[in-house]
């Protein structure tokens, strides 16, 4: 997976992404910290219940 490709997740993902990072660890580093600690509500888990 590309440098690009983790940019466009990103941002669909709405994380803040730096457009004149010096290198593709700096990029890394926002994705990594961002999945280790998200904020959003749309992270938690849902689960789905059947129906009987």
């Amino acid at each position: 997976m590309g440098v690009d490709a983790i940019h466009q997740w990103m941002i669909h993902h709405g994380i803040r992404v730096r457009n004149h990072a010096p290198n593709a660890t700096a990029t890394l580093a926002t994705l990594a910290s961002h999945l280790s600690s998200p904020k959003s509500a749309s992270a938690t888990p849902v689960v789905a219940r059947r129906v009987s």
